[in-house]
């Protein structure tokens, strides 16, 4: 079950995408999200040092989307809300709000802007990759119930073998990204809603096609 501060990273993630889109759609550079290949989609320059210092610098929308949910996110980090903030209980093994310089205002200066939108290699941030990348394909359909639950599941597709579903969206939404991924992603299986979909899962296991 999705809730607490996960479902506000995957809601402020959903909205973050379809601003993106909107902007993007009225600025008449974008019909659909195969206008361009995913990973040629950048940020447009704005008037922030980190622009000016590095005028040849492309930012992909990927940075800029995981930029603003992590600022906003950390930013609201306090040391009285353990019990309350997910991603306070996920981080507090590895960081003392404590010891960030400046904080909160250090979410907004350049050495964290350089680090997000020009020094960290995708590679390094898979699940920022993936999150974005599904939901710029998704963005482009009609949202449904279960939007936000793709959008985090999706999350989970770097480290997943096979994924098995009776949702073909899903899984046409993890094809269109495959070919601007830079790692391994799930091997699809489609299945049938309901018991059928499960005598069907159950058959192509006991015929050795998915090893468990």
């Amino acid at each position: 079950m999705i809730e607490g501060d996960e479902l506000k990273l995957g809601r402020e993630l959903l909205i973050s995408q379809r601003e993106d889109f909107k902007r993007l759609a009225k600025e008449k550079r974008l019909v659909s999200h195969n206008s361009l290949p995913m990973d040629k989609w950048f940020l447009q320059p704005d008037e922030r040092s980190f622009f000016k210092q590095n005028e040849d610098v492309q930012v992909g929308l990927w940075r800029s989307v995981s930029e603003r949910i992590w600022a906003r996110r950390l930013s609201n980090i306090t040391t009285n809300t353990l019990g309350e903030n997910t991603f306070l209980q996920w981080l507090s093994p590895f960081l003392d709000v404590s010891k960030i310089p400046n904080y909160p205002n250090y979410f907004t200066n350049d050495d964290w802007i350089s680090f997000w939108y020009s020094e960290v290699k995708r590679e390094a941030l898979p699940r920022e990759w993936v999150r974005w990348s599904f939901g710029f394909a998704q963005a482009f359909r009609k949202p449904t119930g279960g939007s936000l639950g793709d959008q985090q599941l999706s999350s989970h597709f770097t480290e997943t073998d096979v994924i098995v579903t009776a949702d073909k969206a899903m899984l046409q939404k993890l094809e269109e990204i495959r070919p601007f991924t830079k790692f391994d992603l799930p091997i699809p299986f489609h299945v049938s809603a309901n018991m059928k979909g499960l005598k069907h899962l159950i058959e192509y296991i006991q015929n050795d096609n998915i090893i468990l």
